[in-house]
């Protein structure tokens, strides 16, 4: 047998779910881009001929609402990125395990080979 062991493990990872993950968090994202812009079009239609003190605060409240939205969309966004990244190193890593594992058996079968015919 070979002197070297490889990972006889799985990688442990739902590939799946993870990719399910992935597309529930762009639809989100896609969702509240989309409700961002309609609600920015509402506010715009909303306050004209507005004035004063009160619309001033309605506008910083509402332009941070906005930027919350998109800063949302932002991070669904990379939340699905680093999910499908990791789904991909995960897949990477086992695949390497199973390269692994396929190269200790020829090793094997050879160094069993070499016994059988009376070779050291």
């Amino acid at each position: 047998m070979p002197r070297w062991s490889p990972n006889w493990e799985d990688v442990r990872w739902d590939f799946q779910a993870a990719t399910a993950a992935a597309t529930a968090l762009r639809r989100m994202s896609n969702e509240l881009e989309r409700y961002s812009f309609e609600r920015g079009d509402a506010g715009i239609a909303a306050v004209d001929g507005w004035l004063g003190p009160h619309r001033r605060d309605f506008d910083q409240d509402f332009v941070a609402g906005l930027r919350e939205l998109r800063f949302l969309a932002t991070d669904c966004r990379q939340q699905a990125q680093t999910l499908l990244a990791t789904n991909q190193r995960a897949r990477a890593e086992q695949q390497r395990r199973e390269r692994e594992r396929d190269e200790w058996h020829r090793e094997s079968a050879r160094e069993r080979a070499r016994q059988t015919a009376g070779i050291p």
